[in-house]
């Protein structure tokens, strides 16, 4: 009883007498967070590990997005004929035999992400002859010439406004393939008188579109108020022609330079559509034209200057002015408007034979006051080739 007695006075005591204790309880993963490791990083996952994904889907998609942005055409043609023509009664040496090929690349592209779009043309034509003609002892030889050589692209990216119109620019260059001789029986070097890029015509320009939304009527229009025309020239050979002539410039640049630029504004015409449930028939047309307005303004005293000069020299030569020559100024002309225009009608026969009828006219004063009239009827297989 007396030791029971003892222990509760004891704690009675204990009780009454103020007492503190203090625990800590660390966490590492709140003061350490460099303690902290991971089994995996997750930042490096193989995503093709993971259940959901899949390889042929993935696949199909990117394919399908490009195939949504990329509309592709493609047409390839190839023309041949060969004609043989023999009177005895009044050659004894033999016929005229001749054989003509030609080959034809036209392609169309266009590229569409959102409001972006990137619209390419490009086309080329290269063509052959075989004719017999006579040689320097009076007999015949048959040589092959060039009929037909040129080559050009255009690509145009733009911004969409609205439906119809957008912000647009436009970059085309034009030139042949190789060597163009003066004659069919002199094909030398002294007897270049054109060749790649010499000359070449280079067209910049900024501006809007209209794309018409009737599929009926599928017009497109680009005025453009900014716009550079330029004409380049290289080759020494071709160049060594003009020089001997004594002339004063080459395909509208003045000699001893190689290019020559103007600035002003041009519009482009464009139309591209066919009739009839395969398209047995097309017609498409691209026509450009355009006037160096701003040029002419600057030049404009330095024209008149060159103008009167010309009138004052043939004033002198006819004796009508009596006195010295006058005093030489530079060559500067008023620029007159450029026109491109392109037409192409396709007939199809079936899927591989068409007939195609091209019409190109081309005017540039600067070089000739002449009007460049081209045209081709050519019958042959053909094969195009579109995405969509």
């Amino acid at each position: 009883m007396k030791r029971f007695l003892s222990i509760l006075i004891a704690s009675i005591a204990i009780s009454a007498t103020p007492s503190w204790a203090q625990f800590t309880v660390e966490d590492k993963t709140k003061t350490k967070q460099e303690d902290v490791k991971f089994e995996k990083d997750f930042k490096n996952i193989d995503v093709q590990a993971a259940e959901f994904y899949s390889d042929a889907k993935a696949k199909l998609e990117r394919q399908r997005i490009r195939k949504e942005r990329n509309t592709l055409e493609i047409t390839v043609s190839l023309q041949g004929s060969m004609a043989s023509y023999n009177n005895a009664w009044l050659d004894t040496r033999g016929g005229d035999n001749s054989i003509a090929v030609t080959g034809d690349f036209f392609l169309k592209h266009t590229y569409v992400k959102d409001k972006f779009r990137l619209f390419t043309q490009a086309q080329a034509k290269y063509g052959y002859n075989r004719i017999r003609v006579e040689d320097e002892d009076g007999g015949k030889e048959g040589i092959w010439f060039k009929n037909l050589d040129q080559f050009w692209i255009q690509t145009e990216p733009s911004r969409t406004i609205n439906k119809a119109w957008s912000y647009n620019g436009r970059v085309k260059i034009t030139s042949q393939f190789s060597k163009t001789y003066t004659s069919r029986t002199a094909q030398t070097d002294e007897n270049v008188k054109t060749s790649f890029m010499a000359p070449g015509y280079v067209n910049v320009s900024l501006g809007f579109k209209f794309t018409s939304q009737n599929k009926k009527f599928p017009i497109r229009i680009s005025l453009n108020p900014l716009a550079s025309d330029g004409t380049v020239a290289y080759n020494d050979l071709v160049e060594k022609i003009y020089r001997d002539k004594n002339a004063t410039s080459w395909f509208g640049i003045d000699m001893g330079k190689h290019a020559t630029f103007s600035g002003g504004s041009d519009i482009n015409i464009g139309f591209d559509r066919t009739w009839g449930k395969n398209g047995w028939i097309r017609y498409w047309t691209d026509c450009t034209v355009y006037y160096g307005w701003i040029t002419n303004v600057i030049n404009g005293t330095k024209i008149r200057n060159y103008y009167n000069y010309l009138t004052a020299q043939r004033q002198w030569e006819e004796g009508g002015k009596v006195g010295d020559a006058p005093a030489k100024v530079g060559r500067m002309v008023e620029l007159h408007p450029t026109i491109d225009w392109k037409n192409r009608i396709t007939l199809k026969a079936s899927k591989f034979i068409t007939t195609t009828i091209e019409i190109n006219l081309y005017y540039n004063k600067a070089q000739s006051s002449a009007i460049l009239l081209q045209s081709n009827l050519k019958v042959g297989l053909s094969y195009t080739f579109k995405n969509k």
